[in-house]
């Protein structure tokens, strides 16, 4: 058996054919290996640090979930919705090097920026 800690605000196991509701911050016994996994897999459960050592087994199968891309700009503005304020797509114009005022539409101000 692994031992996981929830990571999630709900999770419903199910036990003996019954649903059993866990919280975030659980520590849960999953039987099933392949479950185990999934869970890790999908976010929903972290192996927790004081368990079985099949637990260490299961993150040596799952990739790292803290390898999320970095920003290379601290200060880079992206690109508003289209449906967003004019006053987002003139911060985003300022910081692309263009200047807002010499247009009197946010249609022409997202014209030019496309």
């Amino acid at each position: 058996m692994a031992e996981v800690k929830i990571l999630v605000d709900v999770w419903h196991q199910l036990v003996d054919g019954r649903r059993v509701r866990r919280s975030k911050g659980d520590i849960v016994d999953i039987s099933d290996e392949d479950q185990c996994q999934w869970l890790v897999s999908a976010g929903i459960a972290t192996p927790d640090t004081g368990g079985a050592a099949s637990v260490s087994d299961v993150s040596a199968k799952t990739p790292a979930a803290a390898t999320a891309p970095t920003k290379t700009k601290p200060n880079h503005v992206e690109k508003p919705l289209n449906t967003q304020a004019r006053a987002a797509w003139d911060k985003y114009a300022r910081t692309v090097g263009v200047d807002p005022t010499k247009f009197k539409t946010k249609a022409e101000l997202q014209a030019a920026l496309n």
